[in-house]
């Protein structure tokens, strides 16, 4: 899976508020010391800028701070390495101020540290997916597609303290963005020689490394020269285990902290895993529907196919539970998401067949489904098949392996696609724009329309939070008269926290900020 602004998923995850309450039982104030044992099902790339799976991007939170990080409560960005920022009148060029750090090294962070970073990150030869969060910012076409330019013209260092960034057009989102945990600062010496990311990465945040990493475990130790928040616990162990049942197993024994909860073992899990682990994923799937396609030219024929579909059966009985019905396009979780702002996305057969019987009479027509080869996605379309059997149209499947799956969407060959998207923050831009505006090279479904553009570079261009939402939400409505893409189930994180363990919250991008967390260890 890609790791982005907006990423397509090569197939379904395994995986209200932004986030639930502090996890463990009882409360009291935070005490130092003690280990945080978490248990991981991959450890992948320490590097920030190729960082991918869970416990890479796990660790990178751990070791590094970003210009800005999201608060909690809101979802909005707040400072983090940077203690301030402005932006000018025309909404292109933003102005960063670095606060005073180091990095665990003991050099200093400067605004140059940051250049450094976003150039090696843009750059194509890097092949970053995480590039694509700095999209907005002048010079990113000629870096990362083009490859003609080694670094961002718009991204400079002024001074020691001042980081300056110019944008090819207005994004009044860019702080949140920012705040992705792979959009750090590195210091020199991880720039010379970027091997030394994969064994032992330098960074500016709560915690350090405290050894090189091994095949199968990654030891973090305290920093106490961190420039924010001082963290309470002295070390955090992350281990890689890839059988979720003996992960679960050592989690009930209390050999670990932190663990997964497999599906098998949702149901039985209250009580056992806290709460701070059950939260909303920045994930959805989707099933689109190619507009170029003939079949797909009466828009009756795809609300047909919207109010058809089963939702709660799938999350309940192909997922096991671990998924809740989609309600909309932008997941439950996400600032902006809206309970009920689409008219055709809970099940009814009877007006399915109505608008069938009335633009086709007894002569549908027959649709192709194509989804990943795996056996989740053939529940999921299986299960599609049958509801839209139920009303009338008998519809074929169509596997393709993951690896060639982009590919055939890019072909235009495709009637109804399967199509997972997940983001590293919670903007509702990620969820709309990338997979629906006209311009978008992700968008695999054909929908253009003017209004929805229009409204997405108002959203974009608005300095009030409130009015910024608004735009996004009435653009997301008015994709749901043209019905593009259709909205499956929303994703949810299944995380077991330890009684013991205080203060840890799971994001929607499955990550926590252990600087926060504490341990009973009396």
């Amino acid at each position: 899976m890609r790791r982005r602004r907006g990423a397509l998923l090569a197939a379904p995850l395994a995986v209200g508020l932004l986030l639930a309450a502090c996890s463990g039982k009882g409360g009291g104030s935070p005490v130092s010391g003690g280990t945080l044992k978490v248990s991981v099902r991959d450890l992948g790339s320490l590097d920030p800028a190729t960082t991918t799976g869970g416990g890479g991007p796990l660790v990178v939170a751990q070791l590094f701070d970003s210009l800005t990080k999201i608060d909690p409560s809101t979802g909005r960005a707040k400072s983090s390495a940077a203690s301030s920022w402005t932006v000018s009148a025309d909404g292109l060029t933003w102005t960063f101020t670095i606060a005073p750090a180091t990095f665990h090294d003991g050099t200093p962070v400067t605004a140059a540290d940051f250049k450094a970073a976003f150039d090696r990150i843009a750059a194509k030869a890097t092949g970053s997916e995480i590039a694509f969060q700095l999209e907005a910012v002048h010079g990113f076409h000629a870096a990362k597609i083009d490859g003609t330019a080694s670094g961002l013209d718009g991204v400079q260092a002024v001074d020691a303290t001042t980081l300056k960034i110019v944008l090819d057009r207005p994004f009044d989102e860019l702080p949140v963005f920012l705040a992705d945990p792979s959009l750090a600062p590195l210091p020199k010496a991880m720039i010379a020689n970027p091997a030394l990311l994969q064994s032992q990465p330098v960074g500016n945040g709560p915690f350090k490394m405290a050894g090189p990493r091994t095949p199968d475990k990654v030891m973090l130790e305290r920093f106490d020269g961190h420039a924010g928040h001082k963290a309470y616990l002295d070390k955090v162990e992350v281990d890689l285990n890839g059988d979720a049942t003996q992960a679960w197993r050592d989690f009930l024994a209390k050999r670990t902290d932190v663990a997964e909860v497999p599906s098998d073992a949702i149901a039985d899990s209250a009580g056992k895993a806290g709460t701070g682990g059950f939260t909303p994923r920045w994930a959805a799937l989707y099933y689109g529907l190619n507009l170029h396609s003939p079949v797909f030219v009466k828009g009756t024929l795809r609300l047909a196919v919207s109010l058809a579909i089963d939702r709660k059966h799938i999350a309940d009985s192909v997922f096991g539970g671990t998924k809740e019905p989609a309600t909309a396009i932008i997941p439950r979780g996400v600032r902006g998401f809206q309970e009920g702002l689409c008219p055709v996305c809970e099940q009814n057969q009877d007006r399915a067949r109505q608008l069938i019987q009335e633009t086709f009479g007894n002569k549908p027509p027959e649709l192709i489904i194509d989804h990943i080869d795996a056996p989740t996605s053939q529940d999921v379309a299986t299960s599609v098949a049958a509801d839209l059997k139920d009303v009338g149209i008998n519809a074929a499947l169509r596997a393709h392996k993951s690896g060639d799956y982009l590919k055939f969407l890019q072909s235009g060959q495709a009637e109804i696609i399967e199509l997972g998207w997940i983001s590293d923050v919670p903007s509702p831009d990620a969820y709309l724009e990338h997979q629906l505006g006209g311009d978008s090279v992700d968008n695999h479904t054909g929908y253009g329309d003017a209004k929805f553009d229009s409204l997405i570079d108002k959203a974009r261009a608005a300095s009030d939070e409130t009015a910024r939402l608004d735009f996004y939400r009435q653009a997301e409505a008015q994709s749901y008269a043209a019905m593009p893409l259709i909205p499956i189930v929303f994703y949810r994180n299944h995380i077991g926290v330890a009684d013991r363990v205080h203060g840890l919250l799971v994001d929607g991008a499955g990550i926590f900020d252990a600087a926060q967390v504490w341990v009973d260890h009396s």
